[in-house]
């Protein structure tokens, strides 16, 4: 689960009552995403094991075909030279730039200025990031590893297997070609940390009354 006041489907600020495509709109002013880009997000560490370089590479071969395509990457690691130097090699400061890290209530509006969100992980449990994007509507790119499947499928966003460059090109040129209803992710998805509370306190009482049987 995830704070769901912090991550409403589209919209970081709820009481704006704005709608989803007002909402992006508006965080694209605010972050200094053109209107028309064709945002992907990866949050987190910088780290390579993230499948950061085949995030880069991806997106410099995406750029040929989907000329308004960006990728924002967000986070702070030891890797940063390792992707600008990637960034380099391919000519892609164009279409890739690399955001510093920020609270939390600034990545729900870089989520609300994305088109999706990835997370290409070789290796992971039960990202946080994944949760999120989900509870604000946004569809998800990730690796078939870990917690990830139990978080989402192909009604929300495609599951890719690791280090597979070509998988993550379609995968991510399949979603930004693909219409998605915000608020439906975010209903079928999103779990606040009422309905958390609710369930380990159902499985508790369940554990206790099973012990007194």
């Amino acid at each position: 689960g995830c704070d769901t006041s912090v991550f409403p489907p589209g919209n970081p600020d709820p009481e704006a009552g704005t709608s989803d495509s007002a909402a992006r709109l508006n965080a694209r002013s605010i972050l200094g995403v053109p209107p028309n880009a064709e945002a992907v997000l990866y949050v987190g560490r910088l780290d390579l094991r993230k499948g950061l370089i085949e995030l880069i590479e991806s997106t410099a071969q995406l750029r040929h075909g989907r000329p308004t395509v960006h990728a924002y990457i967000l986070g702070d690691g030891p890797d940063r030279p390792a992707l600008l130097e990637a960034i380099a090699r391919l000519s892609a400061a164009d279409c890739i730039t690399l955001v510093p890290a920020c609270p939390t209530t600034e990545v729900a509006r870089w989520m609300s200025a994305a088109n999706l969100v990835t997370l290409p992980s070789y290796r992971e449990g039960c990202p946080n990031v994944v949760i999120e994007a989900l509870a604000a509507g946004r569809p998800v790119v990730a690796s078939n590893v870990g917690g990830i499947p139990e978080l989402m499928d192909s009604s929300c966003g495609r599951l890719i297997p690791i280090q597979s460059i070509p998988a993550l090109v379609e995968a991510l040129d399949q979603v930004l070609t693909q219409p998605w209803d915000a608020a439906a992710i975010a209903s079928t998805h999103s779990r606040g940390w009422v309905e958390v509370a609710a369930d380990l306190h159902q499985v508790l009482a369940e554990t206790l009354r099973a012990r007194h049987v």
